[in-house]
């Protein structure tokens, strides 16, 4: 194919950049390719459509990088091309999340070097896979069209992606197991299969989740549990927990391992904390026992605090933090085992039960001499449920009578203060359960609250305190220092910035914010401008006004032929430098007014921290020695500009 080099980002797309750097979706819709030249003297970056452009391409998938990039396969084909053409040109383009419109995000032309594409009527079936690396710097919410008529994959990613399902551990690849699936889907059997299963399994085979054989039959044939839970409790408020590895539940079968954990220390590294929750009490476990850690601050991305130091040591190798350390079952019928000592525990719940009613846990368990038991927080202690009933329950999909299960119901009181939270704790073991339902009639049961994204932004300088709410552990910081001042005939400089930087915080401390000044425009012939002020979060960032120079500016000059006092020059800079933040912008230089050779127009101010335009010095002639004056001064530095982006937690009401 044609040498097309890297794709360059147009001003367009940097601006979506930005928007998608605050949390907002980031959606590439389209690939497409032409023919054109680059114009003279056309800058990639000012782009805002291609040049002529001939055939669009179906996006077959979209992968997002640890290191700041996504790859955006398309796939390329003479087939329905009714002429040949050199492609010389790929354009990249997305959604704007606001305006809905679609944006030329990125861009590259091969000039010269471009490959032939023969029409469809040629000798030739010719098709290509284009990989096409689009930054996207820290943006989380990345996805694309992707063309539903296209499942392409090579035999190496199929090979290894197979290898990952299947692991050669258990035996590899089964063809008979490979065999079964694809019957399935290509079978009627009664009207059993969905209409979304052949997309679900080419998601399992090529997406990003780890299935096995059985799970894969299983949810084809739609046998899950989940069907008869829904039946059961569909007019009810429920907190369902099921124990599968991918199952549906409003508790998480989250396990996180310990890099390194002491005895007697209060911080213990972990490999993510990003899907820890401050506040929330979780188990540090190995296989020789547990404890209950609360979280009291995430310090890094791999560091937390907890309430009280780690009372005991811990296996450097099999040490976990979870929620739940019971086993999954991997067997068609799912479920968990709990050994003796071992716990589960749900998330908060925010429940009121205040009215008479049917208030129960209901856990579907085997019927092993296993004992379980049952608590709920009430804010202060943990408290026992009692058993209420044991009801003999169907085993499901055929299963003989040996292989039934039961229905342990434990009691809960009329009244219960939220939040509040279930313990189940495995007194002798093991005991399979299944799945747990905690049932009100009249309650609200609900895992996590909303969470409500917000923004908040501050663009004059001085001064500000900001305090971080409930439920918000980090925030995306978009700021830049005051930009500096023209001088008399040099360009300011722009403020140093940031888009979307995560910033950890600690619910209920209050920050200072520091948004910069503009530096001033200079006053006093062959001077430069002063520098602006500092921006700053608290103590965790601090932006500085000269942390970005400006492009190279040599002074230029023209002739000034008649101004009643001898020959003399004016020497002129060019325009302040623009910030890294979108808005930022730098000022126009002083520059003589088309048609008037007499007149200059004044130099104007940098805007969100982009640095001010250059000013103008008037040069006479007189003896041996110039005589410098200012004849025009330089525009201002803009002032800084702070933004703070987050999530914090919502009501029900």
């Amino acid at each position: 194919m044609a040498k097309f080099g890297g794709m360059t980002l147009t001003k367009e797309g940097r601006n979506l950049l930005a928007k998608a750097l605050t949390g907002k979706d980031l959606k590439f819709v389209r690939v497409a390719t032409g023919d054109g030249r680059l114009p003279a003297g056309q800058n990639i970056y000012d782009m805002t459509a291609m040049v002529h452009p001939l055939q669009d391409l179906p996006i077959a998938s979209c992968t997002v990088t640890g290191v700041g990039t996504a790859t955006i396969q398309a796939v390329m084909t003479n087939q329905g091309l009714d002429m040949g053409f050199f492609v010389r040109e790929i354009g990249l383009f997305a959604k704007d999340p606001d305006s809905g419109a679609e944006t030329l995000y990125g861009y590259c032309n091969a000039g010269d070097e471009a490959d032939y594409m023969p029409g469809q009527n040629g000798p030739d079936v010719v098709q290509y896979l284009l990989a096409l690396v689009a930054v996207i710097d820290q943006a989380q919410n990345v996805t694309a069209v992707i063309s539903e008529g296209l499942v392409f994959v090579t035999p190496p990613e199929l090979e290894q992606r197979l290898k990952d399902i299947f692991p050669p551990a258990t035996g590899g690849v089964d063809p008979a197991d490979i065999a079964a699936i694809w019957a399935r889907l290509n079978s009627d059997q009664g009207n059993i299969l969905r209409p979304i299963d052949i997309t679900l399994i080419k998601q399992m085979v090529l997406g990003s989740d780890m299935h096995d054989v059985n799970h894969m039959l299983r949810s084809i044939t739609g046998q899950l549990i989940w069907n008869d839970l829904h039946n059961r409790y569909s007019r009810d408020k429920v907190h369902i927990e099921l124990f599968y590895k991918d199952g549906i539940t409003m508790s998480s079968h989250l396990k996180i391992p310990v890099e390194e954990v002491v005895v007697g220390s209060d911080c213990i590294d972990v490999t993510d904390t990003r899907e820890l929750e401050v506040g929330l009490e979780y188990l540090l476990s190995d296989a020789n026992g547990q404890e209950f850690v609360k979280v009291k601050e995430v310090l890094t991305k791999e560091r937390f605090r907890t309430e009280e130091p780690v009372k005991r040591a811990y296996d450097p190798t099999s040490t976990v933090i979870c929620l739940s350390n019971w086993t999954y079952d991997d067997d068609r019928d799912g479920g968990a085992v709990a050994q003796a000592g071992q716990v589960y525990q749900s998330k908060t719940l925010d429940m009121v039960c205040n009215a008479k009613g049917e208030h129960s846990i209901i856990i579907r368990r085997d019927l092993g001499e296993g004992t379980l038991t049952v608590e709920r927080w009430t804010g202060e202690a943990w408290v026992a449920c009692e058993v209420s009933e044991n009801v003999l329950s169907s085993g499901g999909y055929g299963t003989p009578p040996e292989d039934q299960r039961m229905l342990a119901i434990y009691n809960l009181p009329y009244v219960l203060q939220a939040p509040t939270k279930i313990r189940v704790t495995c007194t002798k073991g093991p005991v399979k359960v299944d799945w747990i339902v905690v049932k009100s009639l009249f309650c609200a049961a609900e895992a996590p609250k909303p969470r409500i994204s917000k923004t908040r932004s501050w663009d004059t300088p001085g001064t500000y305190q900001w305090t971080a709410p409930a439920g918000t552990t980090f925030v995306k910081l978009t700021a830049i220092a005051g930009g500096g001042g023209g001088g008399s005939s040099m360009a300011g400089v722009a403020g140093e910035g940031v888009v979307g930087k995560a910033i950890n915080v600690v619910a209920g401390r209050t920050y200072t914010i520091t948004v910069g000044l503009g530096g001033k425009g200079i006053q006093v012939a062959n001077t430069g401008g002063t520098i602006g002020g500092n921006t700053s979060f608290d103590t965790l960032l601090t932006l500085k006004s000269t942390g970005v120079q400006p492009p190279p500016i040599f002074p230029r000059e023209f002739l000034f032929p008649h101004d009643g006092i001898g020959e003399g020059r004016y020497i002129y800079g060019g325009p302040g430098a623009s910030g890294l933040i979108p808005g930022s912008r730098g000022g126009l230089a002083a520059m003589r007014v088309p048609g008037d050779a007499n007149s200059l127009a004044d130099a104007t101010d940098g805007v969100r921290g982009g640095g001010g335009g250059s000013g103008v010095d008037k040069q006479y002639v007189s003896g041996i020695q110039p005589n410098m004056v200012l004849a025009k001064a330089g525009g201002n530095g803009g002032n800084g500009y702070l933004e703070l982006s987050w999530e914090e937690d919502g009501s029900w009401n």
